[in-house]
C-alpha cells in the first residue's frame, strides 16, 4: 500500500469531480488506447478556476500526509462513522463477490488480522490445513473499520475484481462491467423497481417474489431457486400472469436467469438483495388492502341457481394476451367464479351458444373497451346481450378502458362514456381492486 495515500474526504470529492469535468463534461474529439484528445480551450475553461486551486492543496495535503503502510494501526484510530453489524455482514458478502478467495486473505494479510496471518500466500498453515473462505470475508470485514480503506484495497487489486459479479447492497454498488466500486447503496432504486412492478403486475409480483424467497437455496456468496418449483408454486398463487412479473424482474435485475449445465433454467437473486426484498413482501402483506395470497375479496357469491359465474369478460382478441387473460387471472385469484373463454370453452364447444350461455348466467360483465372492442361485430354483440341484461336487471355493466379515453368513447356510445369506469393505465391492480369495489356493493342477483 505505499502507493496509496491518506487524504480527506473533502479534497477526494474535489478530485473525482475534476476528473469528472474532465471525462464526461468537455467535447472529447477522439480516443485511442491510452489518449485522449479534448479541444484545448474548452478543457482550460472548465477547469481554471479549480485546477490551481486543487493542486495547490493537494501538495499541502501530500507533504504533510503519511503514506499508508500500516494500515491496520491507521484503521483502529479512525474508525468508520456509523458501521453497524449490518454493515459488516454487508461488507463480508461483497468481498466475496468482487474479490477472488485469495485476495481476501491477502488483504487480511495487509491488516495483520489473526485469521489471515496463519495461511500462507497460497491458503494453507502450518500444519497443512487450508483456509475458510467465508471465515476470512467476516474476518477482513471487520477489520476494515473505515470504507476508504477498502476503497483503497480495491484500487490495488482492481485487475483482480470480478467482471462478472454486480453487486446492490444497501451499504455498497459494484458495477463489474467497470471494476467501480462505490460508496452508496442502492436499496432505493430496487425498492422504487418492485413498487412500479407491483403498479403494473399486482398480486403476480407477490407471488413470484415470495415464491423465490421461500424456496431459494443459499450457495455461499450467491443463492439460486429450481426454475420449475417457482413456476409451480408462483403459479398456483398467481395464475398465468406470474411470468410476466417473472420476465419483468429479470429486466431490472431482481431477479437473474442462471443457465449452467448442472443447474439449467434456475433463477438466482443478489443475496445482498433478499433483505430488503424481505421487508418489501412484510410491508405489502400489511398494507390497507393485503396481497394476502388467495385472500378473498368480501363480496356477495353467485347464489342463484341461474348465476353461474360473477364476472362475464368481454374483449377483443387483440386484447387476449395484454389485458383480458392477465385480468381473469387475477379476479379468479381473488376468489371470483369467472366465464372466460380460455377458461371455459372447450373442444368442440359452439363458440355462439356458449358465449350466449355465459352472458345469461353470469351476474356482471366486464367489458374491455378498446380500440378493436369498439372497431370489431363480435364483442358489440356481446355488449348488447350484456346492455339488455341490464335493462331488465340493474347494473351490470363494468366498463374498463384500456388505450381509450373519454372522447374516444363518447363517437362510440354516449351511454357508455357516461359510465364511471377504470382504466387500464391504472395498473392491474386498480382494475382488480375497482371492480371488486363494485361487486361487494351490488345485491347478489334474483
Amino acid at each position: 500500500m505505499k502507493d496509496f495515500w491518506l487524504l480527506p474526504s473533502d479534497l477526494s470529492e474535489r478530485i473525482r469531480k475534476a476528473y469528472s469535468l474532465i471525462r464526461e463534461e468537455n467535447n472529447l474529439l477522439s480516443r485511442s488506447e491510452d489518449r485522449e484528445i479534448f479541444r484545448q480551450d474548452d478543457l482550460w475553461a472548465a477547469l481554471r478556476n479549480e485546477l490551481p486551486e486543487l493542486r495547490d492543496a493537494l501538495q499541502k495535503n501530500v507533504k504533510s500526509a503519511a503514506p499508508v503502510a500500516n494500515l491496520s494501526q491507521d484503521m483502529k484510530l479512525q474508525p468508520s462513522v456509523g458501521s453497524s453489524e449490518e454493515q459488516e455482514t454487508e461488507r463480508a458478502l461483497l468481498l466475496r463477490k468482487v474479490f477472488d478467495g485469495r485476495i481476501v486473505l491477502a488483504i487480511g494479510r495487509e491488516l495483520q488480522e489473526p485469521y489471515c496471518v496463519q495461511f500462507n500466500e497460497s491458503g494453507w498453515d502450518k500444519d497443512s490445513k487450508y483456509y475458510d473462505e467465508k471465515i476470512a470475508a467476516i474476518s477482513v470485514s471487520k477489520a476494515i473499520t473505515n470504507d476508504e480503506y477498502l476503497l483503497a484495497f480495491s484500487v490495488k487489486y482492481k485487475d483482480k475484481l470480478s467482471p462478472y459479479w454486480n453487486f446492490y447492497g444497501k451499504f455498497y454498488t459494484y458495477n463489474a462491467a467497470k471494476k467501480e466500486l462505490k460508496l452508496e447503496g442502492s436499496w432505493q432504486l430496487f425498492e422504487q423497481k418492485l413498487e412500479n412492478l407491483l403498479g403494473k403486475h399486482g398480486m403476480a409480483t407477490y407471488a413470484v417474489l415470495k415464491a423465490f424467497v421461500e424456496l431459494r437455496k443459499d450457495y455461499g456468496a450467491w443463492n439460486a431457486c429450481d426454475y420449475n418449483q417457482l413456476a409451480y408454486r408462483a403459479k398456483e398463487w398467481a395464475g398465468n400472469g406470474w411470468k410476466q412479473a417473472l420476465t419483468a424482474l429479470e429486466i431490472d435485475r431482481v431477479i437473474e436467469k442462471r443457465g449452467s449445465g448442472r443447474r439449467p433454467g434456475e433463477r438466482s437473486m443478489p443475496s445482498e438483495l433478499v433483505p430488503l426484498v424481505q421487508q418489501v413482501l412484510s410491508r405489502w402483506k400489511k398494507r390497507e388492502t393485503p396481497l394476502s395470497i388467495r385472500k378473498k375479496p368480501t363480496i356477495v357469491p353467485a347464489t342463484s341457481t341461474e348465476a353461474i359465474w360473477d364476472i362475464f369478460i368481454s374483449h377483443a382478441s387483440e386484447d387476449k394476451d395484454e389485458i383480458a387473460r392477465p385480468l381473469a387471472d387475477a379476479l379468479r385469484d381473488r376468489g371470483l367464479n369467472v366465464w372466460f373463454d380460455d377458461f371455459t370453452l372447450t373442444l368442440g364447444d359452439s363458440l355462439s351458444r356458449s358465449i350466449d350461455h355465459g352472458l345469461a348466467n353470469s351476474r356482471f360483465g366486464v367489458v374491455i373497451l378498446s380500440p378493436s372492442f369498439l372497431n370489431k361485430e363480435w364483442p358489440r354483440r356481446e355488449l348488447d346481450g350484456l346492455t339488455a341484461k341490464e335493462i331488465s336487471s340493474g347494473k351490470v355493466i363494468l366498463p374498463v378502458w384500456h388505450k381509450v379515453d373519454r372522447e374516444f368513447v363518447i363517437r362510440y356510445s354516449p351511454v357508455l362514456a357516461d359510465k364511471l369506469a377504470v382504466s387500464t393505465a391504472q395498473g392491474l391492480k386498480r382494475v382488480v381492486d375497482e371492480i371488486l369495489k363494485a361487486i361487494s356493493k351490488a345485491k347478489p342477483s334474483a
